[in-house]
């Protein structure tokens, strides 16, 4: 058996610790993830008004309301069965990494929307996160970077466990 010094199992120790925190930080942000879905399939006008700014922006073509509609019910479904699969750990490697680029995805629009200033919520949750919080384009744009953070130092855990062994 060799001989690890203490020190090393000690950091070890913390390294887990922390990463059992931030694994449990993450599935407040991913149960989160799964309440905006499910306020988007209630209310979906702000998230149908946001994907039209969108493709008049960026497309620069006009969809119609209906499919406008079913764009937002398809966004809201993957969000939470993202979700859902995320807590059940299935293929844990696999969901991390969609996750990781749906949440890329997001930020990179919420990041477009609250610079381009033109609309006055992105449709994350509805109607409900401008009325509480008036900065909430920050607050949104916080939460993305803070779970795509998450994510990634969630899916590095292994090699981050084995470098507090071997320093």
């Amino acid at each position: 058996m060799p001989d690890i010094d203490i020190n090393s199992k000690i950091r070890t120790w913390y390294l887990q610790k922390a990463l059992h925190i931030l694994l449990l930080i993450i599935n407040i942000f991913v149960l989160v993830y799964i309440i905006s879905g499910l306020i988007k399939i209630i209310n979906p006008s702000e998230i149908i008004s946001t994907l039209g700014f969108l493709s008049n922006e960026i497309l620069k073509t006009n969809i119609k309301k209906p499919i406008l509609l079913v764009f937002s019910l398809i966004i809201a479904c993957w969000e939470i069965l993202l979700g859902f699969l995320f807590f059940i750990r299935a293929r844990k490697q696999k969901i991390l990494w969609v996750l990781l680029v749906t949440n890329l995805t997001f930020t990179v629009f919420s990041h477009y929307l609250e610079h381009n200033n033109k609309l006055s919520s992105c449709g994350c949750f509805g109607s409900l996160s401008s009325k509480i919080y008036p900065f909430h384009f920050i607050y949104i744009y916080l939460f993305n970077i803070l779970l795509l953070t998450g994510i990634i130092l969630i899916s590095m855990k292994k090699s981050v466990i084995k470098i507090g062994v071997k320093s």
